[in-house]
């Protein structure tokens, strides 16, 4: 006899109507499902959806403006393009609201807690016990972040919508991308590296984390490490230390990859030019910036667009 299998999502059983006909769904493996809407809203609509599976969804709104009404949740959520949720809950039913004349476009990457849990393994010790408690089934309540995407997550989802490929490689890379933007949505949240040792007391990791939030929502204009420990309200010491055990490198060493990062990825995206891309990324000279891009990523910026623009 073959063992028992965990119980996954079965496909089409339960798919919460977030926006009925006008989303597509796709059903990447079992237990785990791919939802995608890019649509025109002519007149204000109001959508039911209700989902009663355990899993765990991470939404992305690349474009729209429209308020959710959530049943447990007091108030209700506004969403505005670049929006991004984690969503982790038994149950979740409530409305979309939607303006007149709305362009939406949004992706959403819907995950059994038992095969998240499985995919995720070490990773969960890097996580809050909250969250980690409601996806082993400990708790039965509603765990849900917000955030704001950030370039890697845009660039993902629009890759989605730009697949290259029909048949089993277009599931092939839509699977990629949906565990792209899972990875890129709790390391956002909860880190990104596994540290062996024992962790960060919670209180500083979350100044850890606000110190990272703020460093990159300033990267044109970084501050010094004095100026950004006393923001984040610890000290140096325990910031630097903090950074390598939670990012596995210093303070501005992550500034740093996290600028070539959001550089190769707007490259990517066409809409600026090398020289743009330098100034927005927070280089002061385009030279420097091309020769620390070529150091990081093995070609420089020009060199990455035309190899870019090939393989697309």
């Amino acid at each position: 006899m073959h063992p028992q299998q965990p119980h996954y999502i079965l496909p089409n059983m339960n798919l919460p109507g977030f926006f009925g006909p006008k989303q597509q769904a796709v059903l990447l493996r079992p237990g785990m499902e791919l939802i995608m809407g890019n649509f025109h809203l002519v007149k204000q609509r109001s959508f039911h959806f209700y989902s009663s599976q355990d899993v765990c969804e991470f939404v992305f709104v690349l474009s729209g403006k429209f308020q959710n009404r959530l049943y447990g949740l007091k108030e209700d959520v506004k969403i505005t393009p670049l929006f991004a949720a984690l969503w982790l809950t038994p149950r979740l039913e409530g409305h979309h609201d939607c303006f007149s004349n709305t362009d939406i476009c949004f992706v959403c990457v819907r995950i059994h807690r038992s095969l998240l849990v499985e995919i995720a393994g070490e990773y969960l010790r890097l996580v809050p016990e909250e969250f980690r408690l409601v996806l082993e089934c400990k708790q039965d309540r509603l765990y849900y972040r917000f955030s704001r995407m950030t370039i890697p997550m845009q660039v993902a989802v629009r890759q989605i919508f730009q697949c290259p490929y029909t048949g089993p490689m277009e599931k092939i890379f839509l699977e990629g991308k949906a565990l792209e933007l899972i990875s890129h949505l709790m390391a956002y949240h909860f880190g990104g590296r596994v540290e062996k040792k024992d962790s960060l007391p919670e209180r500083e990791k979350k100044q850890i984390e606000f110190a990272r939030d703020f460093l990159v929502e300033h990267m044109e204009t970084p501050r010094s490490l004095a100026e950004l420990a006393k923001h984040a309200g610890i000290s140096e010491t325990k910031l630097t230390r903090g950074f390598r055990k939670v990012y596995g490198t210093s303070v501005f060493g992550y500034l740093r990859n996290h600028r070539l990062d959001q550089a190769r990825m707007l490259l990517e995206t066409g809409d600026m030019n090398v020289t743009e891309i330098a100034y927005f990324v927070g280089y002061s000279s385009p030279s420097h910036f091309t020769r620390t891009f070529t150091k990081y990523h093995g070609s420089n910026p020009s060199a990455y667009l035309r190899g870019f623009r090939h393989l697309s």
